[in-house]
């Protein structure tokens, strides 16, 4: 429920604050301030919310790790270095969204939606979020299906990841 609505929030202001940036004469202070806003109200629901949250004892001692721990804890390190690595290239690419590809979309794509409904290439940006909500269903379906065929065991992430990082590229090298 909290990656939907980050995700509902994030088309919802990729679609309306460049028509607010619009129909302020191309000036950014009240789409800019808007944000400001609701930032504030969410610290102050965080604020007045603390007593709530549970008490974690950050200095609690712990006994110190055997060599064998250590050692277990570099080892698993090396490990999952690939991952790591493969996680930065995404979002090498991924982070491209905010400048690159709204260049891309202004001069060569067509903005028009169904060929009637204008879009300014900064609201290009609300169809990741958009298609997050909508896939998510669909893509924990197919993880679901692939578990029942794997006699109920789990599709491991690095799968899932690696199924991603094929769509990157696909959908990279088509528009490219």
């Amino acid at each position: 429920f909290f990656y939907a609505a980050v995700n509902i929030g994030a088309a919802l202001s990729s679609f309306t604050l460049p028509l607010i940036v619009s129909a302020q004469g191309g000036r950014y202070g009240l789409a800019l301030m808007i944000p400001a806003v609701l930032m504030a109200v969410a610290f102050g629901a965080f604020a007045f919310g603390k007593r709530w949250y549970p008490v974690e004892n950050v200095r609690a001692e712990r006994p110190p790790k055997t060599q064998q721990q250590r050692d277990g804890e570099r080892r698993t390190l090396v490990r999952i270095a690939g991952v790591f690595g493969a996680i930065a290239i995404f979002w090498l690419i991924y982070d491209q969204s905010a400048d690159t590809w709204i260049y891309f979309a202004q001069s060569h794509t067509d903005l028009r939606l169904f060929g009637r409904v204008g879009l300014t290439a900064n609201q290009l940006g609300a169809l990741n979020p958009i298609f997050i909500v909508l896939l998510t269903p669909v893509f924990n379906g197919i993880w679901n299906a692939a578990k029942k065929r794997r006699g109920g065991r789990d599709v491991p992430d690095t799968s899932k990841m690696l199924v991603g990082y094929g769509i990157v590229v696909v959908t990279s090298a088509i528009m490219a």
